[in-house]
């Protein structure tokens, strides 16, 4: 009889032992499977149970390949609603918010130091309106690729956007970045731009933007050659550049007045 007790106690203990082992092994997986914290390179990042994502620290973000970027993980991404860019941080890398489909807003701290947006950086992001910090130097190509919920982004900063940084933002129907230089195709080939303000424009900048109304060209330095071509509902071209390029203004049908008083070229 004691053995019998002996021996349903024992199953009993091993039974206990390993349903402790499977509760807590289920615990760790679960806990490291969803991780909210942690530091690449100089920059730290959190995410909170509300969704928003905080980066601090100080220097340039390390260069990230599709996925890399702990916060575009399978398992993390989703959560991810709001992003807050702590003022020590200079880069936003290629791919970071690759894909993080659900982040709508994005927050720079004040007295900013970000110095560039590398490409693919926002590509797939839900982001729906961004303003950019004034310490912005260069907005690389593709930076917001099909970034389809975007409606309108601003700056003041003296940035150059290089070619499609903007490319099928199919959405975005103002930009106001009245000291930006505008690179060769910013808007690619596919935009619903109703609004624009901007600096500089290079070469093809707007090529084609038929959906364009109202441009402001105030503190551009230079157009460059067809430059607003095909921009057929553009009424008034007003603008301090000292020098239009070659067919600027070529097929733009509706244009009525133009004005440019300091143009020597």
């Amino acid at each position: 009889m004691k053995k019998i007790i002996s021996l349903v106690m024992a199953t009993v203990m091993l039974l206990t032992v390993m349903t402790t082992a499977i509760s807590v092994s289920a615990s760790e997986t679960e806990t490291t499977a969803v991780g909210d914290s942690g530091t690449v390179g100089t920059i730290s990042w959190r995410l909170d149970s509300n969704g928003t994502l905080t980066l601090s620290g100080e220097g340039y973000m390390p260069e990230f390949s599709i996925g890399d970027a702990p916060w575009t993980g399978y398992d993390v991404r989703d959560s991810v609603k709001t992003a807050v860019i702590g003022a020590g941080i200079k880069s936003i890398s290629a791919y970071a918010f690759y894909e993080n489909e659900n982040l709508k807003t994005v927050t720079f701290l004040a007295n900013s130091k970000l110095e560039k947006i590398s490409q693919y950086a926002f590509e797939y992001s839900g982001i729906e309106s961004i303003v950019l910090p004034s310490s912005l130097k260069t907005i690389d190509s593709y930076a917001f690729y099909q970034t389809e919920s975007l409606t309108s982004i601003s700056s003041n900063a003296s940035v150059t956007l290089d070619q499609y940084a903007l490319s099928y933002c199919n959405n975005l129907t103002n930009v106001n970045m009245p000291n930006a230089t505008f690179g060769t195709y910013t808007f690619g080939s596919s935009s619903n731009l109703q609004t624009l303000s901007a600096g500089t424009l290079k070469e093809y900048a707007l090529y084609q933007i038929s959906s364009l109304k109202t441009v402001n060209l105030t503190n551009a330095k230079s157009i460059g050659k067809y430059a607003l071509y095909g921009c057929n509902n553009i009424k008034t071209i007003s603008s301090n550049a000292t020098t239009v390029g070659d067919r600027a203004f070529y097929n733009c049908y509706s244009l009525q007045t133009v004005n440019l008083p300091k143009a020597t070229s």
